[in-house]
Protein backbone atom coordinates (compact mmCIF):
# COMPACT_ATOMS: atom_id res chain seq x y z
CA UNK A 1 0.00 0.00 0.00
CA UNK A 2 2.79 2.29 0.87
CA UNK A 3 4.08 1.63 -2.81
CA UNK A 4 1.26 2.46 -4.47
CA UNK A 5 0.45 5.10 -2.50
CA UNK A 6 3.70 7.12 -3.00
CA UNK A 7 3.87 6.41 -6.91
CA UNK A 8 0.05 7.34 -6.95
CA UNK A 9 1.32 10.78 -5.41
CA UNK A 10 4.52 10.88 -7.94
CA UNK A 11 2.16 10.68 -11.22
CA UNK A 12 -0.26 13.53 -9.77
CA UNK A 13 2.35 15.96 -9.19
CA UNK A 14 4.32 18.51 -11.06
CA UNK A 15 7.61 20.25 -10.43
CA UNK A 16 5.94 23.34 -9.08
CA UNK A 17 3.46 24.97 -6.78
CA UNK A 18 2.15 21.38 -5.60
CA UNK A 19 5.21 19.64 -5.32
CA UNK A 20 6.18 22.37 -2.73
CA UNK A 21 3.41 21.82 -0.60
CA UNK A 22 3.10 17.79 -0.62
CA UNK A 23 6.96 17.73 -0.34
CA UNK A 24 6.35 14.67 -2.05
CA UNK A 25 10.16 14.70 -3.58
CA UNK A 26 11.13 13.83 -0.11
CA UNK A 27 9.17 10.46 0.04
CA UNK A 28 12.29 8.49 -0.45
CA UNK A 29 14.01 10.19 2.94
CA UNK A 30 10.44 9.85 4.97
CA UNK A 31 9.91 6.18 4.10
CA UNK A 32 13.59 5.74 5.04
CA UNK A 33 13.53 7.38 8.41
CA UNK A 34 10.17 5.23 8.97
CA UNK A 35 12.33 2.05 8.38
CA UNK A 36 15.54 2.51 10.16
CA UNK A 37 13.13 3.37 13.24
CA UNK A 38 11.21 -0.01 12.54
CA UNK A 39 14.07 -1.85 12.13
CA UNK A 40 16.15 -0.72 14.89
CA UNK A 41 12.99 -1.67 17.56
CA UNK A 42 12.63 -4.93 15.78
CA UNK A 43 16.54 -5.21 16.32
CA UNK A 44 16.62 -4.36 19.54
CA UNK A 45 13.35 -7.10 20.45
CA UNK A 46 15.34 -9.94 18.71
CA UNK A 47 18.50 -9.66 20.49
CA UNK A 48 16.99 -8.19 23.62
CA UNK A 49 19.35 -5.37 23.45
CA UNK A 50 18.93 -2.77 26.28
CA UNK A 51 20.74 -0.10 24.22
CA UNK A 52 19.59 3.37 25.44
CA UNK A 53 21.15 5.06 22.59
CA UNK A 54 19.55 2.79 19.88
CA UNK A 55 16.19 2.88 22.03
CA UNK A 56 16.46 6.68 22.01
CA UNK A 57 17.00 6.99 18.34
CA UNK A 58 14.38 4.21 17.05
CA UNK A 59 11.62 6.20 19.48
CA UNK A 60 12.57 9.58 18.15
CA UNK A 61 12.64 8.43 14.63
CA UNK A 62 9.13 6.78 15.16
CA UNK A 63 8.16 9.94 16.68
CA UNK A 64 8.62 12.06 14.59
CA UNK A 65 6.89 9.96 11.46
CA UNK A 66 4.00 9.64 13.81
CA UNK A 67 4.22 13.62 14.01
CA UNK A 68 4.18 14.15 10.64
CA UNK A 69 1.55 11.86 9.78
CA UNK A 70 -0.75 13.59 12.55
CA UNK A 71 -0.37 16.71 11.34
CA UNK A 72 -0.60 15.67 7.60
CA UNK A 73 -4.07 13.94 8.63
CA UNK A 74 -5.15 16.92 10.06
CA UNK A 75 -4.15 19.58 7.11
CA UNK A 76 -5.93 17.20 4.95
CA UNK A 77 -9.34 16.89 6.36
CA UNK A 78 -9.70 20.00 8.07
CA UNK A 79 -7.89 22.37 5.92
CA UNK A 80 -7.14 20.86 2.22
CA UNK A 81 -9.79 18.51 1.63
CA UNK A 82 -12.17 21.92 1.06
CA UNK A 83 -10.05 23.34 -1.03
CA UNK A 84 -11.06 23.30 -4.69
CA UNK A 85 -9.69 20.20 -5.95
CA UNK A 86 -10.57 17.76 -9.05
CA UNK A 87 -13.88 16.59 -7.08
CA UNK A 88 -15.20 20.45 -7.17
CA UNK A 89 -14.66 20.79 -10.45
CA UNK A 90 -16.53 17.52 -11.18
CA UNK A 91 -19.29 18.61 -9.40
CA UNK A 92 -19.42 21.74 -11.02
CA UNK A 93 -19.81 20.58 -14.85
CA UNK A 94 -22.06 17.59 -13.36
CA UNK A 95 -24.80 19.35 -14.81
CA UNK A 96 -22.98 21.27 -17.37
CA UNK A 97 -21.69 18.72 -19.44
CA UNK A 98 -23.75 18.15 -23.35
CA UNK A 99 -23.24 16.10 -25.94
CA UNK A 100 -20.68 17.78 -28.22
CA UNK A 101 -18.34 18.42 -24.71
CA UNK A 102 -14.79 17.96 -24.09
CA UNK A 103 -12.71 18.80 -20.77
CA UNK A 104 -9.37 20.21 -21.35
CA UNK A 105 -7.17 19.85 -18.57
CA UNK A 106 -3.48 21.62 -18.28
CA UNK A 107 -1.48 20.16 -14.70
CA UNK A 108 0.60 17.22 -14.15
CA UNK A 109 3.02 16.19 -16.19
CA UNK A 110 1.97 11.96 -16.58
CA UNK A 111 -1.80 13.64 -17.20
CA UNK A 112 -2.79 12.70 -13.29
CA UNK A 113 -5.14 15.30 -13.29
CA UNK A 114 -7.31 13.70 -16.26
CA UNK A 115 -7.24 10.71 -14.03
CA UNK A 116 -8.39 11.98 -11.57
CA UNK A 117 -11.10 14.16 -12.97
CA UNK A 118 -12.19 10.85 -15.01
CA UNK A 119 -12.19 9.14 -11.72
CA UNK A 120 -14.87 11.72 -10.19
CA UNK A 121 -17.00 12.01 -13.46
CA UNK A 122 -17.93 8.21 -13.65
CA UNK A 123 -17.94 8.19 -9.54
CA UNK A 124 -20.92 11.23 -10.38
CA UNK A 125 -22.14 9.39 -13.11
CA UNK A 126 -21.42 12.68 -15.19
CA UNK A 127 -22.04 12.51 -18.97
CA UNK A 128 -18.82 10.70 -20.11
CA UNK A 129 -16.74 13.35 -22.39
CA UNK A 130 -13.62 13.26 -23.90
CA UNK A 131 -10.93 14.29 -21.67
CA UNK A 132 -7.79 15.85 -22.72
CA UNK A 133 -4.26 16.63 -21.80
CA UNK A 134 -1.68 18.78 -22.30
CA UNK A 135 0.94 16.42 -21.17
CA UNK A 136 -0.60 13.94 -22.10
CA UNK A 137 2.69 12.98 -24.90
CA UNK A 138 4.93 13.83 -21.86
CA UNK A 139 7.82 11.33 -21.12
CA UNK A 140 11.05 12.05 -19.46
CA UNK A 141 13.46 14.49 -21.73
CA UNK A 142 10.86 16.50 -23.91
CA UNK A 143 9.22 18.73 -20.77
CA UNK A 144 10.49 21.69 -22.79
CA UNK A 145 9.16 20.78 -26.03
CA UNK A 146 6.00 20.32 -24.58
CA UNK A 147 5.98 23.87 -23.12
CA UNK A 148 6.34 25.24 -26.65
CA UNK A 149 3.26 23.99 -27.41
CA UNK A 150 0.19 27.15 -27.60
CA UNK A 151 -3.12 26.20 -25.38
CA UNK A 152 -5.26 28.09 -27.71
CA UNK A 153 -3.65 26.29 -30.29
CA UNK A 154 -3.91 22.31 -28.76
CA UNK A 155 -7.81 23.92 -28.41
CA UNK A 156 -8.26 24.92 -31.81
CA UNK A 157 -6.46 21.86 -33.16
CA UNK A 158 -9.38 19.54 -30.85
CA UNK A 159 -11.76 21.76 -32.21
CA UNK A 160 -10.97 21.32 -35.53
CA UNK A 161 -9.54 17.40 -35.44
CA UNK A 162 -13.16 15.93 -33.37
CA UNK A 163 -16.74 16.40 -32.77
CA UNK A 164 -16.55 18.94 -29.96
CA UNK A 165 -18.49 22.38 -30.01
CA UNK A 166 -17.61 23.38 -26.30
CA UNK A 167 -14.62 22.76 -24.24
CA UNK A 168 -14.07 23.11 -20.66
CA UNK A 169 -10.74 24.12 -20.09
CA UNK A 170 -8.81 24.51 -16.26
CA UNK A 171 -5.56 24.85 -15.65
CA UNK A 172 -3.67 23.91 -12.47
CA UNK A 173 -0.05 25.17 -13.50
CA UNK A 174 -1.73 28.44 -13.32
CA UNK A 175 -0.02 29.38 -16.25
CA UNK A 176 -2.75 30.40 -18.27
CA UNK A 177 -4.19 33.66 -17.38
CA UNK A 178 -6.01 35.26 -20.59
CA UNK A 179 -8.10 32.28 -22.19
CA UNK A 180 -10.83 33.59 -25.12
CA UNK A 181 -13.84 31.96 -23.20
CA UNK A 182 -16.79 32.43 -20.29
CA UNK A 183 -14.78 32.32 -16.64
CA UNK A 184 -16.68 30.51 -13.68
CA UNK A 185 -14.43 31.50 -10.24
CA UNK A 186 -14.39 28.11 -8.30
CA UNK A 187 -12.61 29.51 -5.17
CA UNK A 188 -9.15 28.42 -3.92
CA UNK A 189 -7.07 25.23 -4.40
CA UNK A 190 -4.80 23.88 -1.70
CA UNK A 191 -2.08 26.33 -2.93
CA UNK A 192 -4.05 29.32 -2.54
CA UNK A 193 -4.22 29.68 -5.89
CA UNK A 194 -7.54 30.72 -7.86
CA UNK A 195 -9.02 28.00 -9.87
CA UNK A 196 -10.96 28.98 -12.76
CA UNK A 197 -12.61 26.76 -15.25
CA UNK A 198 -13.42 28.18 -18.71
CA UNK A 199 -16.15 27.78 -21.29
CA UNK A 200 -15.11 27.89 -24.73
CA UNK A 201 -17.72 27.73 -27.76
CA UNK A 202 -16.50 26.58 -31.26
CA UNK A 203 -16.69 29.57 -33.40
Amino acid sequence: MIAISVIASFALQEVGGRAERTMIFLSPIYLACLATGILTLCDIIKKKQKTDRGVVSARLLLGAQIIIFIFGLYNHYFIFNKRVGENTIAQFLEHRLLPGDSVYIKGSFFSGDAFAYNYYQNKLGSLDVPVYSYYADYKIGNLAQIRTKSVKDEIQSIFNNTNTNRIWFYDFSYTEKQVDGTPYQLGLDKENQEIIVWEILKT
